[in-house]
């Protein structure tokens, strides 16, 4: 897509990047790919991951909001919002019930602890809002 092929021409000069392919994810993944909902989720999964251990590894956090917008904007595939969309989600459902635990919980300690995996759940839900 050519799309895509611009926007990676543009990003590597720029910032010593390195190249993920979603299509050579997908053939080493996945013998006979379908090009379903369910496998490209799994695949942009799998993508936002390889991204996000990459821009930290390199210190470069803006590498990855960089490329997910860029990417959104230019090839018009909200698909991958979506899937963003519900990574968030799923963050804030884990964060709520960390805080239920922890008001079910008689023990300090304990609930200090259902605290603090709630606020990170919730940290996490802010760093996929970010992307954007």
């Amino acid at each position: 897509m050519l799309v895509k092929t611009t926007l990676v021409k543009d990003l590597v000069p720029r910032t010593g990047a390195v190249i993920l392919s979603t299509d050579k994810i997908r053939k080493e993944l996945i013998p006979r790919p379908k090009y379903d909902w369910k496998e490209r989720k799994l695949i942009y999964d799998i993508l936002i991951l390889l991204a996000k251990y990459l821009s930290n590894y390199h210190g470069r956090e803006d590498l990855q909001r960089y490329l997910i917008s860029n990417y959104i904007r230019k090839s018009n595939d909200t698909s991958l919002m979506n899937i963003i969309y519900f990574l968030c989600y799923k963050s804030c459902v884990r964060g709520k019930v960390s805080i239920f635990r922890a008001s079910q919980l008689h023990n300090p300690n304990q609930k200090l602890k259902c605290i603090s995996e709630a606020n990170q759940h919730f940290k996490l839900a802010t760093t996929y809002l970010e992307l954007f």
